[in-house]
């Protein structure tokens, strides 16, 4: 069985390994990579939102080989005329960006080569080192003749994101930076206010990014960089009983830290807000993926019973992605990065997400000598920051992740659910919200 939707006619194509391959290779390839063939597609990403459009990204294998890093391929299926608006947009500018994209107007289809992106128009000049250079040199004004020596790809959603990791040479040293690009300019400075507040209040024990650079209009920050290994790596990696639930005790304490923050925004998230904004996400999916989507609605609406019944909860500044990889150590001090979606809320959210993503780690990825870190997180910050109800509070968001993550499972890989049904493996996400809610 294949995903029918009726708005987005050429979806299959999207969805089919090679039926993709196919058009990259014979369309695609040959007219913005001329002179060389496609040797192996490789999808990094993609999202989907039911008759809206589907996006992919997609590193290429080209014979011959260039001489940089394989290129990455955006490629957007959506409605015509909306991309070929697009797609005039971009050919009435820059001569070499306009050569990066190529519209396939009878399958609905838009085709970027990296750094070209229609929804971040300033990556073209930020992703690359000449280009960059005159942007970031004027963000940097105690800095005289800057250079960028490299620039690396950190982190990439087309369209809507982008982080970059900048190496800078200028007269009196060597400065690396990370950039991070919005599609909203304000966006950008929302986040640099945020940041800047709350790394003035760092402590000893725990370290935040500072922003050193900001282009409002443009939507590009820049920020401090971090050294440091990723802690969800560290867990992953180490056999170490002992070691492990050290690890995630010194996460405990950093989020107990971070929840002590003073933080003026309008920003604030609750349960209750969470749940709201699920049910929105998954009206989508109602049309493609019925099945799935009454399943997940049911369980919201227990998970809405148990809401009613809580009492209320002391709101704080939560992180808003609280998660292992998220956190990085280094000399025995813990770094938290990427605050975007700090804000005021409760602070469950943030232990329950961790709490979700360890659990994740053991019935999905295959680490079974993670079992039971999520109690020793949960104990530890409890003793750390002792707040009433916050173990009940924070397993009925941990459900509420599970079934997130589900959702975004399936916006990835709707194609999957589709051919597979009851075997489809992300069900296993279901089953743990399941079995999570019955034991409140």
């Amino acid at each position: 069985m294949n995903i029918v939707d009726t708005r987005l006619p050429y979806l299959e194509t999207a969805l089919t390994r090679q039926t993709m391959r196919e058009l990259v290779a014979e369309q695609v390839v040959p007219r913005l990579l001329p002179g060389r063939t496609l040797a192996k597609l490789s999808l990094q990403y993609s999202r989907y939102k039911a008759g809206k459009e589907h996006v992919a990204l997609y590193q290429l294998e080209l014979d011959p080989e260039p001489d940089t890093a394989p290129p990455l391929l955006t490629v957007t299926f959506g409605q015509r005329g909306r991309l070929q608006r697009i797609h005039e947009q971009i050919s009435s500018g820059d001569a070499a960006r306009a050569r990066s994209a190529l519209l396939l107007a009878e399958q609905s289809c838009l085709a970027e080569i990296f750094p070209a992106d229609f929804g971040l128009p300033l990556l073209w000049q930020a992703a690359d080192a000449d280009r960059a250079t005159e942007l970031v040199g004027a963000m940097l004004p105690d800095c005289r003749d800057v250079r960028i020596a490299r620039v690396d790809l950190l982190r990439y959603r087309p369209g809507r994101r982008c982080v970059l990791r900048y190496e800078i040479e200028h007269h009196g040293g060597r400065l690396v930076l990370v950039g991070k690009l919005y599609a909203e300019g304000k966006r950008a400075t929302i986040v640099a206010t945020k940041a800047q507040t709350l790394s003035g209040q760092a402590a000893a024990t725990i370290k935040l990014a500072t922003p050193v650079g900001l282009a409002p209009s443009n939507g590009l920050l820049l920020m401090e960089h971090i050294d440091g290994d990723k802690l969800g790596d560290q867990l992953e990696n180490s056999p170490s009983r002992e070691i492990n639930e050290q690890t995630v005790r010194t996460a405990a304490f950093a989020l107990a830290t971070f929840h002590r923050f003073r933080l003026e925004t309008s920003e604030s998230r609750s349960l209750r807000s969470e749940v709201d904004g699920l049910r929105a996400r998954l009206e989508p999916v109602h049309d493609v993926g019925t099945s799935l989507a009454h399943d997940i609605q049911a369980l919201l609406a227990e998970i809405e019973t148990h809401l009613a019944a809580l009492p209320p909860t002391t709101e704080c500044v939560i992180h808003g992605e609280y998660k292992p990889n998220q956190l990085l150590l280094r000399n025995g001090q813990i770094s938290v990065v990427d605050l975007d979606r700090s804000c005021i809320g409760d602070p469950a959210i943030d232990v329950g997400n961790f709490c979700a993503v360890l659990e994740k780690e053991v019935f999905y990825e295959g680490h079974p000598h993670l079992a039971g870190l999520s109690d020793v997180f949960l104990s530890a910050y409890d003793t750390a920051n002792h707040i009433d109800g916050i173990g009940r509070r924070a397993a009925i968001f941990r459900s509420l992740t599970f079934l997130r993550m589900l959702t975004r499972y399936f916006e990835r890989n709707p194609q999957g659910y589709a051919r597979l049904g009851g075997e489809w493996r992300p069900l296993v996400f279901l089953a743990e919200a399941r079995s999570s809610i019955d034991r409140l």
